[in-house]
């Protein structure tokens, strides 16, 4: 006996509707899980862009935090800078050229004579107190000539005659005479412009924007010396870099800092 023909069109129909529902929801999760994949990466991405900015941000602060002494900040961009004080904060920028001549000034401390006054001495001056003519009488012996006599063949020789004369001396007095004398020092401070290259060498480029911040530090040499001595430090930089210095008294009349990056 066979089935009713109805009931076998309306399965089949139901059958292609069931598959086209699964295929329709299959697609909405697709979509939808497409959906989550891009936001998940768009939240990743603005998660990995607020990091870096609270980096940046941290760095600044660390930047701003390490100048509490409020040290002046001056541009590099241009190869000759005066700098106003011996301690600064100097900024790389994309302007910057490879070298970079700076004039500074530099406190120099010097000893002075604040007092003086006449001091008294006692001893055997001639300057100060005279001399005495002073009348010896000098004594010396003369050997009489020798020759030969040809009769006895032998050295014969004039007796030793005695010479006598009055000699005068000078001889220097014993007083107390006074000197002038610096009895009491004191420091005095001065300042003296001082000359001095920056070297930049495979240096990483900066984008417009961007900087690198180096503290300089100049100080003289030593009290009462005519020298000064720098040292340049990194403060904040796009790579690792090396500084290296050399004294004026090898380099000419100026000193000279490299920076090169590594």
């Amino acid at each position: 006996m066979k089935a009713p023909t109805s009931h076998s069109k309306l399965s089949k129909k139901n059958h292609r509707r069931l598959l086209s529902f699964l295929c329709m929801s299959a697609a909405l999760a697709c979509g939808i899980a497409s959906a989550a994949m891009a936001a998940d990466a768009a939240d990743a991405a603005a998660a990995a862009a607020d990091a870096a900015a609270a980096a940046n941000a941290a760095a600044a602060d660390a930047a701003d935090a390490a100048n509490a002494a409020g040290l002046p900040e001056i541009l590099l961009n241009s190869g000759s800078v005066a700098l106003p004080a011996q301690d600064c904060r100097l900024i790389r920028t994309a302007m910057t050229p490879s070298e970079v001549e700076l004039s500074m000034p530099v406190a120099m401390a010097n000893t002075i004579c604040a007092e003086s006054a006449q001091v008294p001495h006692t001893g055997q001056n001639g300057l100060q107190c005279g001399y005495d003519h002073l009348v010896r009488r000098v004594c010396r012996d003369i050997p009489g000539e020798c020759h030969i006599d040809a009769r006895l063949k032998r050295k014969v020789c004039a007796p030793t005659v005695r010479d006598c004369h009055n000699e005068i001396i000078d001889q220097a007095r014993v007083c107390t005479w006074l000197e002038t004398e610096c009895v009491r020092r004191e420091v005095v401070q001065s300042s003296d412009l001082r000359k001095l290259k920056l070297k930049f060498s495979k240096m990483a480029p900066l984008a417009a924007g961007e900087q690198e911040i180096y503290e300089l530090h100049g100080v003289q040499n030593h009290l009462d010396g005519g020298d000064a001595k720098f040292a340049m430090s990194p403060i904040s930089t796009k790579r690792a870099v090396k500084i290296k210095a050399k004294d004026g008294l090898f380099t000419g009349f100026k000193d000279i800092i490299t920076i090169k990056g590594d």
